[in-house]
């Protein structure tokens, strides 16, 4: 799993999965309402191994991965609690921002992720 620190409205290092796999982004329900992210009014439908539901979405606009800037979207607000993982997992960073970039590096042995715009 590739671990992502993401901070949002200039606040924390949130930890946030690279989910290529994913076709949105996704946001934590415990940390969108700490951070009191603006819901936009929308739900979204959303299929998985558990099955399907309706799920909330909330306006991403001022969000990066360390000094990228990522670009704004809509992400979809979902209990990613599981509580036998170690650290908490507060996000997906999917295929609708990862798209936006030429090339995606993971270099495993010095721990670090580089977004190279198109």
């Amino acid at each position: 799993m590739v671990l992502a620190s993401v901070s949002i409205h200039s606040q924390g290092r949130f930890s946030f999965v690279l989910d290529t796999g994913a076709s949105v982004s996704a946001v934590d329900d415990d940390l969108a309402r700490k951070l009191d992210l603006p819901w936009t009014g929308e739900r979204e439908p959303i299929s998985g191994v558990i099955g399907q539901d309706t799920v909330r979405l909330v306006d991403l606009r001022d969000w990066e991965v360390g000094e990228v800037r990522l670009p704004p979207t809509e992400a979809i607000v979902v209990d990613l609690d599981a509580p036998h993982r170690e650290g908490p997992i507060e996000g997906l960073l999917g295929s609708d921002v990862l798209s936006d970039f030429g090339r995606i590096t993971v270099d495993y042995d010095k721990e670090a992720l580089q977004l190279t715009p198109e």
